[in-house]
């Protein structure tokens, strides 16, 4: 494993491959040609789910409109990283801290957020300009689906949560607060948000099934069946 920046951490990397990076270019040229045309070639196979129109909101087309809206110098912050929730918000907020005038998007979910709620006040406290995602399932969503595919329908402990309207909350603390249930209306949302002063709180509603929580844009995506242990 290594740690560092990722674009200076390749810097030193090439630096250490001293002589041997141009013949190493060249042997692995090739492959580095298909990458474009098999990044293309997968986007055709998931169109459908990465562009679904489908209510409540699929999380794949989320993503789609954020990689349209977000700006290159912008940063993302991805809440629920290594299976630990919880930092989209302080993350959001560190983000904000220390590159002033930059676009922050992180994205969360309604179990995460819960978790540091009060933290909206702070940022309100301290006029932060960012927009935090809140991925709305009234759910503990990756455990519920765990769950449901290892236990069968209806066998749920402790997974479920309120139906809580993020926006009003958000609202209700002095920050601008968006809920959010077409998928047409996520691109100008996005884009809204982060040309909005202060903090930002968009309340995405998305699928309560737990069939349909977990992951699963395309064909490698994992077939798992009732009784499969999996982490």
């Amino acid at each position: 494993m290594l740690w560092g920046d990722a674009k200076l951490g390749l810097y030193d990397l090439l630096a250490a491959l001293g002589e041997r990076a141009e013949s190493m270019r060249q042997r692995h040229a090739g492959y580095a040609a298909e990458i474009p045309q098999r990044m293309e070639k997968w986007r055709e196979e998931v169109a459908e789910k990465l562009y679904s129109n489908d209510k409540p909101i699929s999380v794949a087309r989320i993503l789609t409109e954020i990689n349209k809206v977000l700006p290159g110098d912008g940063y993302l912050v991805a809440d629920g990283g290594f299976a630990s929730i919880g930092y989209g918000l302080p993350g959001a907020i560190g983000a904000a801290l220390a590159a002033s005038g930059r676009p922050v998007l992180s994205l969360t979910d309604d179990s995460g957020f819960c978790m540091v709620l009060g933290d909206l006040e702070t940022a309100k406290h301290l006029n932060l300009d960012f927009t935090v995602i809140v991925i709305n399932n009234a759910a503990s969503g990756y455990v519920k689906a765990l769950q449901h595919l290892v236990y069968g329908a209806d066998s749920y402990t402790s997974s479920d949560l309120n139906e809580v309207n993020f926006a009003k909350v958000a609202q209700s603390m002095g920050c601008t607060g968006i809920r959010v249930e077409d998928p047409g209306e996520i691109e100008s949302v996005l884009r809204q948000a982060l040309s909005t002063r202060g903090s930002v709180v968009l309340d995405m509603v998305v699928t309560r099934d737990p069939a349909k929580m977990l992951p699963g844009v395309d064909s490698r995506a994992a077939v798992i069946k009732k009784g499969d242990r999996i982490a």
